[in-house]
């Protein structure tokens, strides 16, 4: 797709998807993460239970709870609590807001934008690009944080979105639009991935798991096909004969309410 090949890491790639809203205070948040989560962990459950049973002959109970899913996403920011035993007196990782390297910044139109240069590369790219070269030593200097958030988010109020990512069109820094969810559904690399179909006056986001054989470049062409959902009840007669009714039995079931 269009994007292939651009750097791109937390929070660019939530905001790309629509799902980093801007709001000043705290919210509920919208990524349902213990949720959709145990569900792909039991899919990789499942899947390592077969695994599992081909070689060894023997089947497994796969166990998911959706405390423990929520759990497994604090392995980064729990740790210094993970490490130490407590996270007491540790200064905040530069995934949390404190780092100016790694924020969320007001553009002149009112939009927003993220960055994440939190790698030395993209934040000298970065500096160096907004004419700002003596911000490079001090990106990680804890004391320096507030002033430097400050100036860039000055800076980042200069220009307008669309003018940011002009000016980065062309290096390697991991900045991106903050999309809203329409933004996001008719951004055209998901389109080219075939991750995101409209079916009627519907869309449709498919599942991110493509396959396809080793070698062929086709990304998005073998997910299965959107097919809409049939109507309630269509199979039923077929169903039920499959296990021995007959019409007088379905008439009966039709009679009191139960089909």
């Amino acid at each position: 797709g269009e994007v292939e090949g651009l750097p791109r890491q937390e929070p660019d790639l939530p905001a790309f998807a629509g799902a980093q809203p801007v709001r000043p205070e705290p919210r509920v948040p919208p990524l349902l993460v213990a949720d959709i989560g145990s569900a792909w962990a039991a899919v990789a459950g499942i899947l390592a239970a077969l695994f599992q049973r081909e070689r060894t002959g023997r089947g497994s109970a796969v166990d998911i709870a959706m405390h423990d899913v929520a759990a497994s996403w604090l392995t980064f920011p729990a740790a210094a609590a993970i490490v130490r035993g407590t996270a007491e007196a540790s200064e905040p990782l530069p995934v949390t807001g404190e780092a100016a390297c790694y924020n969320i910044y007001a553009t002149a139109d009112g939009r927003h934008i993220t960055l994440a240069a939190i790698e030395r590369k993209f934040w000298q790219t970065f500096c160096e690009r907004i004419g700002c070269p003596q911000f490079i030593p001090i990106q990680f200097v804890h004391r320096e944080q507030p002033r430097l958030r400050e100036k860039i988010a000055a800076v980042f109020r200069s220009r307008t979105l669309a003018d940011w990512l002009a000016m980065f069109a062309d290096v390697d820094v991991c900045l991106a639009p903050m999309n809203t969810i329409d933004e996001a559904l008719a951004d055209p690399h998901l389109a080219f991935r075939g991750a995101v179909v409209s079916h009627g006056q519907s869309k449709f986001v498919r599942s991110p798991i493509v396959f396809g054989d080793r070698g062929v470049d086709v990304p998005g062409h073998d997910r299965p096909a959107i097919v809409p959902a049939p109507p309630l009840g269509r199979d039923t007669d077929e169903v039920l004969r499959s296990v021995g009714l007959d019409d007088s039995d379905l008439a009966g079931l039709r009679r009191r309410a139960v089909i």
